[in-house]
């Protein structure tokens, strides 16, 4: 009961705040498991490390951070990487 009054609801109760400031984008607790999943939006890696932590159950919680790019910033890196086994391709069969 403790656990769930001074670490579990104060959380939850931080991580509403936190969506209704829009820090938060989305996410919420995970169906069918005891874990959370957010989508955050903050300016550093620092600043996100910051909320993570402040949240009540940080001590007693496991944490995995996955940075997110764009699909279309995705798509950017990927090209050069395209263009050079394109690259390579053409020389091989020019060479055979």
């Amino acid at each position: 009961m403790q656990y769930l009054e001074q670490l579990i609801l104060p959380s939850l109760e931080a991580c509403e705040t936190l969506l209704d400031e829009k820090t938060i984008r989305a996410g919420g607790p995970a169906v069918g498991a005891i874990r959370r999943i957010f989508i955050v939006s903050t300016d550093s890696a620092q600043e996100r490390d910051e909320l993570v932590s402040s949240l009540p159950i940080w001590p007693r919680m496991e944490t995995t951070m996955v940075p997110l790019t764009t699909c279309g910033g995705h798509a950017t890196s990927l090209r050069p990487q395209l263009e050079g086994r394109k690259a390579m391709v053409q020389k091989q069969s020019t060479s055979a």
